[in-house]
């Protein structure tokens, strides 16, 4: 298809070299625009039928997923209810934090101590959620 025009394309410029002799820079502009216009042509049928099968090829996926999930859905649902039910036979535990991870009162002190540092923090705190922010932005628009 596109093939076969790119190959008579040629030959009539290779006839065109031999009958005529004064080419002018239009020419080799419009010989060019031609040539990658077709070449483009043939990478861009190719990648489209790749990506084509790439889209199917997920779908598949994406389709297997959900039906083993679903064949594998009452058997969760079954060990979930029965772990719920043996929580039920025993008392549960108590947990007791092994350290504490409040901070010392004389530590908040030497901060509190510093002026403005609620106004520095929060300006901190502003300066750092932008930049992730812009960071966040710059990403997703690179693409």
């Amino acid at each position: 298809m596109v093939w076969t025009y790119l190959s008579q394309f040629w030959d009539s410029v290779a006839n065109a070299t031999v009958t005529s002799g004064e080419y002018t820079v239009a020419w080799f502009q419009s010989l060019g625009n031609a040539v990658a216009g077709a070449i483009g042509s043939v990478f861009d049928s190719i990648f489209h039928v790749a990506i084509d099968a790439f889209i199917i090829i997920g779908y598949i996926i994406n389709i297997l997923f959900i039906f083993f999930k679903g064949l594998i859905r009452p058997i969760d649902y079954f060990f979930n209810y029965l772990l719920s039910g043996m929580s039920a036979l025993f008392a549960p535990l108590s947990y007791t934090p092994a350290e504490s991870w409040s901070i010392p009162t004389n530590i908040i002190e030497i901060f509190n101590a510093i002026p403005f540092w609620s106004t520095f923090t929060y300006s901190l705190t502003a300066v750092i959620l932008f930049l992730v922010g812009y960071k966040i932005f710059r990403l997703i628009t690179k693409i």
